[in-house]
């Protein structure tokens, strides 16, 4: 299963695979790309069915990706649900260490 997102001046995301339970990212996190991956994986991590987000293929991101990965993280808790983040981009890391969130990262 592949979902795609892309545009020439907006950058792009995609979904890859459909391994139960995980999901692997790919592509750019930025303010124009984030608002429609949020809608796309919010429902999937309410309902518990993915308990991984692998990001080992994520090309780019800003505080966007960050802010993304934060709400997906608190979406999940919110509903009882745990949530793993595998392979974070060094971009992500660098902005979350900044800005004093990283433990929640790995919390």
């Amino acid at each position: 299963m592949v979902m795609q997102s892309k545009s020439a001046t907006q950058g792009a995301w995609m979904v890859l695979g459909d391994k139960p339970m995980q999901i692997d990212l790919c592509g750019e996190f930025n303010f124009d790309t984030v608002p429609a991956l949020y809608t796309e994986l919010l429902p999937k991590i309410q309902r518990g069915l993915m308990t991984t987000v692998n990001l080992d293929k994520v090309t780019a991101s800003n505080s966007a990706g960050l802010g993304l990965l934060l709400s997906l993280l608190s979406a999940a808790r919110a509903k009882g649900h745990t949530l793993s983040l595998m392979n974070l981009p060094p971009a992500i890391l660098a902005i979350a260490k900044v800005t004093g969130v990283s433990h929640l990262l790995t919390a």
